[in-house]
């Protein structure tokens, strides 16, 4: 289903009483299907580069993680994606530190997973129980609000991000600014554990485990 660009409040104005499937007393009917845009067909072709012909191949090496640091600080490596750094500030600062040597620079970027750590529920688990427990709004957000971000960000990051939701890359057009962006992301466990009581997942005889409302423990494997 798509929905053409062209069309926007201006239009919708110049629609109302007229019938229009844009006008605004019609929302919360039917949308209407429109047409995909033609585009014009075109043909991708493969060329060699003259800039480099020379070149005779492209070799892959794996190495052990252990083995990796060793290569990098040698200035065995061409070029590494920084996922495989494993986000740490201590690996990151090592690297840093024998740039000059290793005849090799770290240069920070920002590419499209801007995000990382997001959890996202099966909403069509087979298990009915965990099903409806998951499309549970209060449940989504007891979980989010019973995880200390700052600490996890402190300990295993030393605070080289910051914490919030799933959201736009920093230095785009919305630059992180929005309340959207922070909700549910404060620690509080004393909420989380009213939400959970408030579903009806209540603790075990040893208040230790949450369980499910047919009896049995409330097991989550991530």
């Amino acid at each position: 289903m798509h929905h053409s660009p062209h069309f926007g409040l201006i239009d919708q104005l110049a629609a109302r009483g007229t019938g229009s499937p844009l006008a605004p007393e019609r929302v919360g009917r039917i949308p209407p299907i429109l047409n995909w845009p033609t585009a014009n067909s075109c043909s991708l072709a493969l060329l060699r580069s003259t800039q480099n012909c020379a070149v005779k191949g492209l070799t892959t090496t794996f190495t052990p993680t252990s083995a990796q640091y060793v290569l990098y600080i040698a200035g065995e490596v061409d070029w590494e994606h920084g996922e495989s750094l494993g986000y740490t500030a201590e690996k990151i600062a090592t690297l840093k530190r024998y740039e000059e040597k290793g005849g090799y620079r770290v240069i920070p970027a920002q590419y499209s997973q801007n995000t990382f750590g997001v959890v996202y529920f099966n909403y069509s688990q087979k298990d009915p129980v965990l099903r409806e427990i998951f499309q549970d709004k209060r449940f989504r957000i007891a979980l989010s609000i019973a995880m200390d971000r700052d600490e996890v960000n402190e300990i295993i990051f030393r605070g080289a991000y910051f914490p919030g939701q799933l959201r736009p890359d920093v230095g785009s057009r919305y630059d992180n600014t929005l309340p959207q962006f922070y909700h549910y992301t404060q620690y509080d466990p004393q909420l989380a554990n009213r939400l959970l009581d408030a579903i009806g997942l209540q603790w075990d005889k040893d208040h230790k485990v949450r369980l499910r409302p047919d009896g049995k423990p409330l097991n989550l494997v991530v």
